[in-house]
């Protein structure tokens, strides 16, 4: 359960740093905070397990979409 809690964790990190275009660590956890996707202990919440699933899917979908046109 650790080493899965950890990827999901890495993973909701390098999301909002990409998707906020941000450099700085204390700033992208602060705003994965403000999401509630990691509590104040950066543990990941429900929401951040659902952030993370959704975007596999979506990820996933996207893939088989680009090799079929």
């Amino acid at each position: 359960m650790f080493m899965r809690n950890t990827t999901v964790r890495d993973w909701i990190l390098r999301y909002v740093e990409m998707r906020h275009d941000l450099n700085d660590a204390k700033e992208i956890l602060r705003l994965a905070q403000t999401a509630d996707y990691l509590d104040q202990n950066a543990n990941v919440t429900d929401t951040g397990k659902l952030l993370f699933e959704f975007g596999k899917f979506d990820g996933v979908y996207k893939n088989e979409q680009h090799q079929f046109a």
